[in-house]
């Protein structure tokens, strides 16, 4: 295929042959009317690679905690992984958390006894877990537990001999709130002052 010839040397040649073809001369005059090029759009970068919104919109607000809390002194917060709401590291290698599920979560009983066989303990009888200490948590009351043996954790297979866990369980219908420290057993008794103060400080929201 034969290379274009730009479109103003085609007509340089065609007036050239007229000419040639023709005893009189002939001034070509050809008058085209050029539209201006258009203005360059001034698009938002935002628009032009797709983001939705806008860049300038406002983003949506963050998710608001939900729970609140002092951390006793020499507390480390850590970043909490679900079903975790709040995780903590205390001195000793102890471990505090705090979750939240929704409804009964199994109920009070069953998380007591759950907890009982995470320390290689026997299980309790109603009328033992009806006898618990309580403590004030969230507005309501929680039950508190403190156990003593082998902690084995959520069932990896690795057990820590001479554990202490101290927890507490507050149903409230809408949701079961569970505080659990957990660690070498002289270790978590040097935290259950701060525990305390811990639970006491719990707030809903923000």
């Amino acid at each position: 295929m034969c290379p274009r010839a730009p479109l103003g040397i085609a007509f340089a040649a065609l007036a050239g042959m007229l000419t040639a073809c023709s005893d009189d001369t002939h001034a070509i005059d050809v008058t085209r009317d050029i539209e201006p090029r258009r203005p360059l759009a001034q698009v938002p970068s935002d628009q032009r690679f797709g983001f939705q919104g806008g860049m300038g919109a406002p983003m949506a607000a963050a998710a608001e905690p939900e729970f609140s809390w002092h951390v006793p002194a020499g507390w480390v917060e850590m970043p909490a992984k679900p079903p975790r709401a709040g995780s903590f590291q205390a001195p000793g290698g102890v471990d505090c958390s705090v979750t939240s599920l929704p409804g009964a979560a199994g109920g009070v009983g069953p998380n007591v006894n759950r907890w009982r066989s995470q320390m290689g303990l026997d299980s309790w009888s109603e009328d033992e877990i009806g006898g618990l200490p309580t403590r004030p948590m969230l507005g309501g009351t929680a039950v508190r537990v403190e156990f003593a043996g082998a902690y084995a954790g959520m069932g990896d297979g690795d057990t820590t001999d001479g554990a202490k866990l101290v927890g507490y369980i507050l149903s409230e219908g809408s949701r079961t709130v569970f505080v659990k420290l957990v660690g070498p057993g002289a270790a978590v008794d040097a935290q259950l002052d701060a525990v305390e103060e811990f639970v006491a400080s719990l707030q809903a929201g923000a």
